[in-house]
């Protein structure tokens, strides 16, 4: 199975330009799909920021393949 880099990215506007920030990376070491990727993800995310939801502390997801075995 594959294994992916999932992160949790804000857009923040500042001085007219807008920048991108990482709030968490996570690397999923083993998923069926990147779907479900994604899903372990933002559960792990929202357990260490001790959070209900993700999107209180991110806005997007990115995601990478590291291991496309």
């Amino acid at each position: 199975m594959p294994s992916y880099r999932v992160s949790f990215m804000n857009d923040i506007p500042r001085g007219g330009k807008l920048f991108h920030c990482c709030q968490r990376l996570i690397v999923i070491r083993a998923a069926r799909n990147p779907e479900r990727a994604v899903e372990a993800a933002k559960k792990r995310f929202a357990r260490l920021e001790h959070i209900c939801d993700w999107n209180i502390h991110a806005s997007r997801i990115e995601l990478e393949v590291l291991d496309p075995r």
